[in-house]
């Protein structure tokens, strides 16, 4: 009925987003470096982190400006869980992912590789990353969303589709 509501209103269906989840325990436990991947430590960091981010999701640069500032914001907040990685190659921010973790869950965002360097194995690298962090601060599941891109990469790697849902605009862009 909603569905209906919003394509009679002008609304367009513009992506899917899939919902992805798997035991920590089911996935391999085979990840072995080979770049340099690093915690974020300071908000200027993060300006690094933003680079793939906002390269991978066309984001324009003033979305990029608001985003990075609300990260900043959660990020100087006393109580942060929030765990920010960039994948660098030659020194350059190839890629970045965002883990968070409260109890035995963990929650895997923003990941990202800048457009020219998708499918060349930088991607699988800092989820791998990320897996292991989550496995190491006890954590028994991981959860995500998922664009068309990047879902025959999770499901290689061992994780289930546990949802899909899409996302409408009145206009193709955001």
């Amino acid at each position: 009925e909603i569905i209906g509501f919003l394509k009679n209103n002008g609304f367009k269906d513009i992506c899917r987003q899939f919902q992805m989840e798997t035991r920590l325990d089911s996935l391999v436990s085979d990840f072995v470096s080979t770049y340099d991947i690093k915690q974020v430590t300071d908000t200027n960091m993060l300006l690094d982190w933003i680079i793939p981010v906002a390269n991978a999701f066309e984001a324009a640069a003033s979305d990029s400006k608001k985003y990075l500032k609300l990260v900043e914001n959660a990020f100087n907040k006393e109580k942060n869980s929030f765990e920010h990685f960039v994948l660098y190659s030659n020194n350059k921010p190839i890629s970045s992912a965002t883990l968070t973790i409260i109890n035995d869950v963990a929650r895997l965002d923003n990941v990202a590789t800048v457009k020219e360097l998708q499918n060349q194995g930088f991607g699988k690298q800092i989820i791998s990353y990320s897996i292991e962090r989550a496995r190491n601060a006890a954590a028994k599941h991981i959860i995500f969303e998922s664009s068309e891109a990047g879902i025959n990469l999770y499901k290689k790697m061992g994780f289930v589709e546990i949802n899909t849902s899409s996302i409408y605009s009145l206009s193709e862009i955001l």
